[in-house]
């Protein structure tokens, strides 16, 4: 085989080269008008980008595993799951749908409902028969009602003679989104304090239980450019330190219970860049509260 480089025999071309080409093929037509084009936020996108573009971004080289995560948390290979969400309204219906998905081959069950939400254990049982939440991650978006579902789910799993290894998923308790879409957290101040105060203490012995939820998609499903979107959600998160953060409870126990929603629109590449984005300044983010956070930095 031969050691001769692909393409070798193609002389390299300079960006001057390239300019001078493109100003040439352009006839005197301005370059700025035809070539460039801006995107709701306000980037300039080039017709072409090349290596020197990239001069003096420093996290380029980090690797999976490494802070900041723009390339995930796992060296081997990433945990991603296929969840299949259901709509509560039969529990007994539910049930079965969701055992019928894990039949299927979903890796978790997601639960909503719509309105106040589920209140009384017997909902929780009757969803989770015969679900092994040690083997199927379930997470529950069930609003204010977020602290009495996970005290339900606790309840369903000791009955079932689980440990705390037995309890996996997420609740989405998010009561600045609701509060960015109604006008009001749906409760008292003094009420959403203690919520997350309970949700906090009921998950101290749940390995990553998630209980925080930070909403980006209401921002851009209601018009918000991406940039918007992820100001606001990670102004949300911040939030949740700031409110949760004692001398008790540490920014990293807190970031550990956290996580986020973004919708996802079909500008493809600049998605891509939001999501690398989003863990980027969620890491700092976190190392500014606590140096010594960790990979509790990752989103």
């Amino acid at each position: 085989m031969s050691d001769k480089k692909l393409f070798s025999e193609f002389p390299p071309v300079t960006t001057v080269q390239w300019e001078e080409q493109i100003a040439l093929d352009l006839k005197g037509a301005d370059y700025e008008k035809k070539l460039v084009w801006r995107t709701n936020e306000g980037f300039p996108v080039r017709p072409y980008y090349r290596g020197e573009n990239l001069a003096g971004l420093e996290y380029l080289d980090v690797l999976p595993g490494q802070f900041p995560y723009v390339r995930g948390k796992f060296k081997d290979a990433n945990n991603w799951q296929v969840c299949q969400d259901f709509t509560i309204k039969d529990t007994c219906e539910t049930n079965a749908k969701a055992l019928d998905a894990i039949a299927r081959g979903a890796d978790a069950i997601g639960f909503s409902v719509c309105g106040k939400g589920l209140k009384q254990d017997v909902d929780i049982s009757a969803l989770l028969k015969d679900i092994c939440t040690g083997c199927t991650p379930v997470h529950f978006d069930v609003g204010v009602n977020s602290a009495a579902v996970l005290k339900a789910i606790l309840k369903d799993a000791e009955n079932k003679k689980c440990g705390p290894e037995g309890v996996r998923g997420s609740v989405f308790y998010d009561p600045f989104g609701r509060m960015a879409v109604c006008g009001c957290y749906g409760e008292n101040n003094d009420s959403v304090a203690n919520a997350l105060l309970d949700l906090f203490n009921m998950t101290k012995n749940l390995k990553e239980y998630r209980v925080y939820g930070i909403d980006a998609a209401y921002f851009q499903n209601s018009g918000a450019t991406l940039v918007q979107e992820l100001a606001y959600a990670l102004a949300m998160g911040s939030d949740f330190l700031t409110m949760l953060y004692s001398e008790t409870r540490s920014i990293t126990e807190i970031a550990r219970r956290m996580h986020f929603r973004f919708a996802i629109g079909s500008n493809y590449f600049m998605e891509i860049a939001k999501l690398r984005a989003a863990r980027l300044l969620w890491a700092n983010i976190l190392k500014a509260f606590d140096p010594d956070c960790g990979d509790a930095a990752y989103m």
